[in-house]
């Protein structure tokens, strides 16, 4: 992946080809953007202060992907779970620096931020229609299971989605 080759040399390439990902993913197949390869070097360019902004405008984009509901459930969880996105996110508001390059990152963080709220419940809303309607079907507690782990991702997004 470029990322791994000049991600040293030259940080404003990688933000291009983050930048490309983000545009064109709408047009690709989302199993060639949303692998293990690709999801983890975007989670750790998360990590340096150059890339951050960009992975945030990226991640957004694909998170806007039409997918399947419980993949982009999953996709969203493990996204919070990685720890430095964690103490970002936990610490980003509390931050007192208000200079340009913070600013910017905050309005993506919030974009981005806002775009998982709003993906959760498109999830829950689709597969709630998908919900057979009677009780007795033996896929209905399959049915309740993934709903219930769609509801408690909003939930437990709840304080974050709020600030």
């Amino acid at each position: 992946m470029t990322q791994n080759t000049y991600r040293e040399s030259s940080p404003p390439t990688v933000c291009l080809c983050l930048e490309v990902i983000g545009a064109y993913v709408s047009w690709s197949d989302i199993n060639l953007v949303t692998n293990d390869s690709i999801m983890s070097n975007l989670f750790l360019l998360f990590t340096s202060d150059v890339f951050r902004a960009s992975v945030a405008d990226c991640f957004t984009a694909i998170l806007r992907k039409k997918m399947d509901p419980i993949a982009k459930t999953q996709m969203i969880e493990n996204f919070i779970a990685v720890d430095y996105i964690k103490k970002t996110l936990a610490d980003i508001f509390s931050a007192t620096s208000n200079s340009p390059a913070n600013v910017e990152f905050v309005a993506k963080i919030a974009n981005l931020v806002n775009t998982l709220g709003i993906e959760l419940i498109e999830a829950f809303k689709k597969l709630k229609s998908k919900a057979p309607a009677v009780a007795q079907q033996a896929a209905a507690n399959s049915d309740y299971q993934v709903l219930t782990l769609v509801s408690n991702a909003i939930e437990s997004k709840f304080t974050l989605l709020c600030q």
